[in-house]
């Protein structure tokens, strides 16, 4: 864990008596205690998946879910008001778990009541967010009810401008839904620059899909 997240060196992480962790805790940098308690807990998990003679999840499986879980507290931390599911917001680790005073990729944000699909058909929202710092895209599709068939947001190590986000967000959601369902559904996204120049190109997907 310690080649996607800054914890405490290795010589700190040995039990030195019955308190040794909450010393640790208080001792380290607050930016290291929540991925320091996450890699313990997960440690935990495994071991207790083999006492009960279960197979361990492998460790890349392990690194994957703790990176992607810690990034899903800290954006809820940092986006209180934010819609979790569209996906509008790129965490930032160095904020940790402190709430963002405004939206950095410089659009007005609006928010929209979400429009369930025809019966029998999905929709995919997707959407992409850029500031000079960072970049990150969200998608979520989701079924006629509003249930989510799938929901998913990461950040772009390297990304141009906000349309790039966009796009990258739409062709990421496009190959997850293709994966996920066998539903036809329709492209949500907000951005009409992207739109306008997916609907241009001569794109051709294995599901019938509109933007």
């Amino acid at each position: 864990m310690d080649e996607v997240w800054d914890l405490p060196a290795g010589d700190l992480l040995r039990p030195t008596g019955p308190e040794w962790l909450l010393h640790l805790l208080v001792s380290i940098p607050a930016c290291q205690r929540a991925p320091t308690l996450m890699t313990f807990w997960r440690i935990w998990h495994a071991h207790n998946e083999m006492t009960h003679d279960k197979p361990c999840p492998p460790i890349e499986s392990s690194r994957r879910f703790l990176v992607r879980y810690l990034n899903s507290l800290m954006l809820i931390k940092q986006f209180p008001s934010a819609d979790i599911i569209k996906g509008k917001m790129v965490v930032n680790p160095e904020q940790g778990f402190q709430k963002t005073e405004a939206q950095t990729d410089g659009r007005q944000k609006v928010r929209k009541k979400w429009v369930a699909p025809p019966l029998g058909e999905a929709k995919l929202n997707t959407d992409g967010a850029y500031s000079s710092q960072a970049a990150g895209t969200g998608m979520a599709l989701r079924d006629h009810r509003g249930e989510i068939i799938y929901a998913a947001c990461r950040s772009i190590p390297h990304c141009g401008d906000a349309t790039e986000a966009e796009i990258m967000a739409i062709e990421e959601g496009l190959q997850l839904a293709l994966h996920w369902t066998a539903l036809k559904f329709t492209v949500e996204s907000d951005c009409a620059e992207a739109v306008d120049m997916i609907n241009g190109s001569t794109l051709c997907f294995q599901n019938q899909c509109h933007s």
